[in-house]
């Protein structure tokens, strides 16, 4: 393989789909895959267009509920649960038969690492539906061990890497870009 024919991050000539790409993270994902060459088509809180044309999909809207257990209402739960996991669950349906009629595509579920670590707040349950499509990466949270929040532009190229050719052999994987705070 020559320089010339390595794969690349290139995303020249595929659309991306990034929902809750309004700020933070999914903002900069939306950035650093229109940097890469994609058409990136922002998404956030239920609009969505053109599901057979998307090759890269970034599933990133999600509800903060920084309650504690005991304080979350029924109504409360049931807001996070249509957020951040039925909404995933209806956004993949929409633009996997495009990307299956197309030979593929990635999918990239933008969770935190609650569901690893555990805590007194709801917040894990993302986890384990992502494990049922391609390709995923964690989020960030406080008090990591490199005594700073991750920065969304750092989460944002673990998606490029994803969404990238380079990343063509990984497969219904978990990345946790999370500073080392999920490091036992």
């Amino acid at each position: 393989m020559t320089v010339s024919t390595l794969p690349t991050m290139s995303l020249q000539g595929r659309t991306a789909l990034v929902t809750g790409a309004v700020t933070g993270i999914g903002r900069a994902c939306a950035l650093r895959l229109a940097q890469a060459g994609a058409f990136v088509w922002v998404n956030h809180l239920g609009q969505a267009d053109a599901a057979d044309a998307v090759d890269v999909l970034v599933n990133n809207a999600g509800i903060i509920q920084e309650k504690p257990f005991l304080e979350t209402t029924e109504a409360d739960w049931d807001r996070m649960l249509a957020v951040d996991l039925k909404a995933v669950f209806l956004v993949c349906r929409a633009v996997i038969p495009g990307m299956l009629a197309r030979g593929g595509g990635a999918i990239v579920n933008i969770a935190s690492d609650l569901g690893i670590l555990g805590r007194a707040r709801p917040g894990g349950h993302r986890h384990g539906l992502a494990r049922t499509h391609e390709r995923r990466v964690g989020g960030e949270r406080a008090g990591i061990p490199q005594h700073r929040l991750g920065a969304p532009e750092e989460i944002a190229d673990s998606v490029l890497f994803l969404a990238s050719d380079l990343s063509r052999f990984y497969t219904g994987q978990v990345l946790g870009p999370n500073g080392g705070s999920a490091t036992p």
